[in-house]
């Protein structure tokens, strides 16, 4: 299992949400043609030359988009197996050895896809302290990991949310505070048979949900098996009246019957008025411990009935259309500030017409902050890969890149477009 179960003891009682300073996004918040009309007013761009980019960039998202078809091909491959939801009739069960193998073979897929996707994956402290923390209902939790046989948490998007809560030293007024919220949360787990997850879970099945808005503190009631913790206190409060109910009883019964004589009717009926209300304040604890599950429940079913997003393979599918569409905005911005930069007034400026990761990165990342108000982790190395791969930039001896001048660089597209297709028609032949 990857995320093995935190030590005893480790369990922390979560106060007032931490305002840590949100961590910087690698993920771009822009549909594509909101970042081609936030280039072309940034680089006050002329008639004719937006209309070559947009036909640069309808080639340019094709043939990602013909890419991406085969890794979701793959992907549809690895997951049938273990897909809870698969209609179509599965073979005899393999050995147990080729379907470990398989399994991890798929979970390697699902890591790189989130990755490709600008969602992070949480590492085991993160994930031990979020399992630690008490729910936004102010209740803890149990969750035995050691049911999963493989656990992944993928995150994106590290805001904050503005709740309304009540707190004891405002007596109970309604006080709005900041929660640490993931903007998307998807859970992948591959578990083992557990009555504690339930017979719905399957061994033979991997599972993904996808979540929105989910205070980091929640993490924990999203996996399956979770349950209400009792702590020491109401453990107390229910078998400490209980036990002593018990015991008080026995004692005066030893007592004898001279005791229950000299105390007569009225005494007895004293001591049972005694016993009984010792007794019966452990089960009001214990009831009030029931309907602290019910409200944990119904609170569960409440927000998420609006919060999940996707599951199982629906969240590749929306995984990897989002994996597709970063590629492109990565992309096509690395080639327009490129690009613009040969395009430039600036005699000094044009003739270099070049520039350095460092100085791209930099103005890349301004560009996000003017046109999305967002700190972004622009992944330029990553960018630059992409675009000398298609030979639409290149690197000189200096470490610095220039941009293939916009026509060559559309019938660079333009006969990469056209030799996927002969590949494949020559393929389809051959068959």
């Amino acid at each position: 299992m990857q995320n093995p179960q935190p030590a005893p003891g480790a369990a922390r009682e979560a106060s007032e949400p931490s305002t840590a300073a949100p961590r910087r996004e690698q993920f771009i918040p822009l549909s594509k043609s909101e970042l081609l009309a936030r280039l072309f007013d940034a680089g006050k761009i002329a008639d004719a030359d937006r209309a070559r980019f947009e036909s640069f960039g309808q080639i340019l998202s094709a043939l990602i988009h013909h890419e991406y078809h085969a890794r979701l091909e793959k992907l549809k491959q690895a997951y049938w197996q273990f897909d809870p939801d698969g209609e179509s009739p599965r073979a005899t069960r393999a050995p147990s050895a080729e379907r470990d193998a398989a399994c991890h073979a798929l979970f390697a897929q699902i890591v790189a896809l989130f990755e490709r996707a600008n969602y992070r994956r949480l590492t085991r402290a993160e994930l031990d302290e979020a399992l630690a923390s008490m729910s936004e209902i102010g209740v803890r939790l149990d969750v035995e990991l050691a049911a999963f046989q493989r656990l992944e948490v993928f995150v994106r998007g590290d805001t904050t949310a503005r709740r309304t809560r009540r707190y004891l030293r405002s007596l109970y007024r309604r006080r709005e505070i900041d929660v640490p919220t993931y903007d998307r949360l998807v859970v992948a787990f591959h578990p083992h048979e557990s009555r504690r997850i339930g017979e719905q879970a399957k061994s033979e099945h991997v599972y993904l949900k996808m979540f929105k808005n989910i205070p980091k503190m929640d993490l924990e009631m999203l996996l399956p098996g979770t349950r209400v913790r009792m702590s020491l206190l109401d453990q107390g409060r229910i078998l400490l009246p209980a036990v002593s109910g018990v015991a008080l009883t026995v004692y005066k019964v030893l007592q004898g019957a001279l005791v229950l004589a000299f105390a007569g009717l009225y005494g007895m009926l004293a001591l049972l008025g005694v016993v009984g209300g010792t007794i019966g304040y452990g089960v009001r604890s214990f009831v009030g411990y029931l309907r602290t599950k019910d409200k944990h429940q119904l609170y569960l079913t409440r927000s998420l009935y609006f919060q999940n997003l996707d599951n199982n393979l629906g969240v590749l599918f929306r995984v990897l259309d989002e994996a597709e569409d970063q590629d492109f905005r990565e992309a096509m911005l690395a080639y327009f500030l490129l690009w613009r930069r040969g395009q430039s007034e600036n005699r000094d400026i044009r003739d270099s017409a070049a520039s350095t990761l460092k100085e791209l990165d930099a103005e890349a990342e301004a560009f996000l902050r003017g046109a999305t108000q967002c700190d972004v982790d622009f992944e330029i190395a990553d960018a630059l890969a992409k675009l000398q791969r298609w030979q639409l930039a290149a690197k000189l001896a200096d470490d610095r890149w220039r941009a293939k001048p916009l026509g060559e660089a559309i019938d660079l597209l333009d006969e990469r477009w056209d030799e996927a297709y002969r590949l494949r028609e020559n393929g389809l032949r051959r068959e």
